[in-house]
């Protein structure tokens, strides 16, 4: 697996560059990259277990942690006070977790508009609370070596294999050939709504001028608000669920918690609520696109493009009114 630029600068901005520079062995080889790449699926896997943690709501946003679920998380790896028999390792003391956590929000590494201004942990920030966690233990060694026996001796028997259950896959009915043509039919209208929602964050930063064709979770959970789609049936947890789901499947290099618009197709027949069977599920599908989720954003696209227009126009209907 490749490893996230944005994993690589967390780490190489931090506190732990120095460290990690004196301890490689060969100074053409990318010690983080050689650190992290065998392990980046399970760093995802465990991440998203994590971040559904605890309450959901139409406030959270999704793919972040607060402190408490990194406590719960660093308590899960079992890395505060004795350490498994045969293990050799200074164990954590409890105050180190709000003492790394803290250290991962900094902003000194320039990565913070992508972040939440320190009161929750961002996919890359919590990489870089890992390698800490990693360095600050195990003494022997570079970071490859450090990284690895944190996760085969704690992550990987204490968290992956108990708690995050198989390898994620697509959405079953995704693969039909009937929900394809289904999905091929609306793919214009579809577009249309992906790359609106695409493009809902692109004045935050220069750097989202580059993802405009993918859909982050915050463009994601805005569009599950405006669209009204969040209900009795379809809850935030599962809506957050079928997002992860399929996100973890997406390995794009700039962020990981992007969606193409193949992967958006494939979230939108897990947000498709039936009980039907699956011989079924085109049908189902298809009235559900043509009767409800199609015209529902095409109605609120529609009303926001009025909105806006009315707002540019009593603009400059001011600004020459102050010029008078």
């Amino acid at each position: 697996k490749r490893v996230p630029p944005s994993w690589r600068q967390k780490i190489a901005s931090s506190d732990l560059a120095k460290k990690i520079d004196a301890f490689a062995n060969d100074p053409a080889v990318d010690e983080v990259d050689q650190a992290l790449a065998p392990h980046v699926a399970a760093i995802r896997r465990v991440f998203q277990y994590y971040s559904q943690i605890g309450p959901v709501g139409g406030q959270k946003i999704l793919a972040e942690l607060s402190l408490g679920q990194f406590k719960r998380f660093v308590k899960d790896m079992r890395v505060i006070g004795q350490l498994p028999a045969g293990v050799q390792g200074v164990p954590l003391m409890g105050a180190a977790i709000a003492i790394i956590f803290t250290s991962a929000n900094k902003e000194a590494d320039g990565l913070d508009s992508e972040g939440t201004g320190g009161n929750m942990m961002v996919h890359f920030e919590w990489v870089y609370a890992l390698a800490r966690i990693a360095w600050d233990m195990f003494p022997q060694g570079g970071l490859t070596q450090r990284f690895d026996t944190l996760m085969r001796k704690f992550l990987v028997p204490f968290v992956l294999d108990p708690l995050v259950g198989p390898e994620p896959a697509l959405p079953e009915h995704f693969t039909s050939a009937k929900v394809r043509a289904v999905l091929t039919y609306f793919e214009p209208m579809l577009r249309n709504i992906f790359d609106y929602y695409a493009r809902a964050d692109v004045n935050a930063s220069s750097r989202n001028l580059a993802l405009c064709g993918t859909m982050s979770v915050q463009e994601y959970t805005q569009l599950l608000s405006q669209g009204g789609l969040i209900c009795e049936d379809l809850t935030m947890k599962r809506a957050t669920a079928a997002f992860n789901q399929v996100s973890s499947l997406f390995l794009g290099d700039a962020n990981e918690m992007e969606l193409n618009f193949e992967m958006f197709c494939a979230v939108l027949t897990s947000l498709c609520v039936t009980s039907e069977p699956d011989i079924q599920f085109a049908a189902t599908f298809a009235r559900w696109m043509q009767s409800s989720f199609i015209p529902k954003f095409g109605f609120v696209i529609a009303q926001r493009h009025r909105s806006s227009i009315e707002r540019h126009r009593s603009s400059i209907s001011t600004n020459m009114s102050g010029t008078t």
